[in-house]
């Protein structure tokens, strides 16, 4: 009909043809949480969420809330940033 999906509508296809939520089908093929995924890599679950908006890390949607789920390959891993520190060179031409 060319219409778009709402959530009810959705939720009542799922019901009727007795089909598992994205979530569990997620989970069955082995993406982790954004909890598990930290433990994975070491880092802290907000390091996660911005690794996963730069693109270093694939995430899947699994509701409308934008809550992923996150593929973990341990052979192509981000490396966590090592921050430095720049040093300020201070202005020194003699403008007027």
């Amino acid at each position: 009909m060319g219409l778009s999906f709402s959530a009810s509508l959705v939720q009542k296809i799922r019901r009727s043809y007795n089909l598992k939520p994205r979530y569990d089908r997620l989970r069955e093929n082995g993406l982790l949480t954004v909890t598990e995924m930290a433990d994975a890599l070491g880092v802290s679950t907000r390091t996660v969420r911005i690794w996963r908006d730069w693109g270093m890390l694939t995430a899947y949607y699994y509701n409308d809330k934008k809550e992923c789920l996150y593929e973990y390959n341990p052979d192509s891993r981000p490396e966590k940033w090592k921050h430095r520190r720049s040093k300020v060179t201070p202005n020194t031409t003699n403008e007027v």
